[in-house]
């Protein structure tokens, strides 16, 4: 029997069945591939219904809390009512490390609560400092949002150490090494591995760049022989190429972003901008009439698009959101 028609069955048995319904829930949320289709809707409908029965028999059931919350965050993009669900499981439990952590996304990607979510994102370290996860999207809060690159970079090392095989770190930690010895990023120039703050920071010297910007490429490389559709790797790897003036590879790189993701609008703008620079005519596929394409992630959400508009080269970075489940 499947595990839907499993949790459906005990629930015919025993309709207050808290854990059932938030199983059912969960399963059906994580199930969802297409979020705009009719049939999904229903189906977020009743995952919406069994989390809300589930929390009502148990209103103090953490995972249901967090759960529930992630649903309103990611799929239905209610950020205030997600925001209200992940509190009340911090208010249950304060060293709930994973709703710390995903509250801490809502306030960094939605809610322009930069402080708070530094806050969660501590909180949640503390708890559980051995998640890669958890040191990766820190580290995105503190490059994008407090333009803290050394501590940033650190974060994504730590990560790595964590796990090697971390995709999304990789892509990270490539593209911080790449902005740290770019003038766009690091207008100075300044050396900002140097540790000693209260010094005069000292200029990063050729030989530095040379070697952060070959390392970037080791972990964009590594980044996409762990995961061939992370369509970031090679636009930001791309970015890189076109830094170094290797227009063709640069090209291909973005190339490839566009057959994973063919709406990729900054995928599209550095094509252009790289044919430009090459001399080359772009494919009609990437001119400006296709470029009204809004950007795939978080397309509803104010604090990402000024993200966004910060990063001119369109180099972003990725994530990983996390929740748990109940057997």
């Amino acid at each position: 029997m499947e595990a839907k028609e499993l949790y459906e069955k005990v629930l015919e048995l025993k309709q207050d069945h808290a854990i059932a319904h938030f199983n059912l829930a969960n399963l059906l949320r994580k199930d969802l591939k297409d979020y705009k289709s009719a049939e999904t809707y229903v189906i977020i409908t009743y995952a919406y219904i069994h989390f809300l029965k589930s929390i009502k028999q148990k209103p103090k059931f953490t995972a249901a809390l967090n759960n529930y919350a992630t649903m309103l965050h990611h799929q239905l993009k209610r950020y205030k009512d997600a925001e209200y669900y992940y509190l009340q499981a911090i208010c249950v439990d304060p060293q709930y490390s994973r709703a710390h952590f995903n509250y801490a996304n809502l306030c960094r990607e939605h809610l322009v609560k930069f402080e708070t979510a530094q806050e969660h994102y501590l909180i949640a370290l503390e708890t559980d400092e051995n998640n890669p996860n958890f040191h990766n999207n820190y580290g995105l809060l503190l490059q994008y949002s407090l333009k803290n690159y050394r501590e940033a970079k650190t974060q994504y090392e730590e990560a790595l150490r964590l796990d090697p095989a971390h995709a999304l770190g990789h892509c990270n930690y490539a593209t911080i090494l790449m902005q740290m010895v770019d003038k766009k990023y690091n207008p100075n120039m300044d050396d900002l591995s140097d540790p000693d703050e209260d010094s005069q920071p000292r200029k990063i010297s050729a030989k530095k760049r040379e070697l952060y910007l070959q390392k970037s490429e080791k972990h964009f490389k590594q980044s996409i022989q762990l995961n061939s559709q992370l369509v970031m790797a090679y636009n930001n790897y791309g970015c890189l190429l076109r830094r170094l003036e290797r227009y063709d590879d640069a090209i291909k790189m973005f190339e490839k972003a566009l057959t994973i993701d063919p709406k990729f609008v900054m995928a599209k703008r550095n094509l252009r901008k790289t044919h430009e620079l090459n001399g080359t005519i772009p494919p009609k596929s990437t001119s400006t009439a296709n470029e009204n394409v809004s950007p795939p992630a978080n397309p509803n959400s104010n604090s990402t698009s000024k993200i966004t508009r910060n990063v001119n080269e369109s180099e972003r970075n990725v994530e990983k959101n996390e929740n748990c489940s109940v057997m």
